[in-house]
């Protein structure tokens, strides 16, 4: 993925983390006993689920902030997976031989084994 796709996947990322803790927070305000009653604690709520983290110290109660959890989780971890996965990228990348003359002794040792062994299967008869 480019670095096109990587602000597009932080994008979608953060539409649907802010879009469902101001949704659970619209549904849960009001309900005796939640936990999800204001939009800081709502942002919490969601960044904690799509993460996977899920501390348990806020959690939607109604059947509505619950069936929005479901969604955040489905929706969510795609985003969030596709950003650890470029991560894990980007580290992976920033250790490889930035030299581009191995690559090329490399394809020119494969060039030569491929030459030898070419010969030997001449010399036994064999044609390629």
């Amino acid at each position: 993925m480019g670095h096109r796709g990587v602000q597009y996947t932080v994008m979608s990322a953060s539409v649907v983390i802010v879009a469902a803790a101001a949704l659970v927070v619209a549904v849960e305000r009001e309900a005796p006993g939640a936990s999800i009653t204001n939009f800081p604690d709502g942002l919490w709520w969601a960044v904690t689920t799509v993460t996977t983290v899920g501390y348990g110290d806020t959690y939607p109660i109604t059947a509505a902030g619950r069936g929005i959890a479901v969604a955040l989780m489905l929706m969510g971890i795609a985003p969030f997976s596709a950003l650890t996965a470029n991560l894990a990228a980007l580290l992976v990348q920033d250790q490889e031989d930035p030299d581009p003359s191995k690559k090329d002794e490399v394809l020119a040792q494969l060039h030569e084994i491929n030459e030898r062994l070419r010969r030997l299967e001449e010399r036994e008869g064999r044609a390629p």
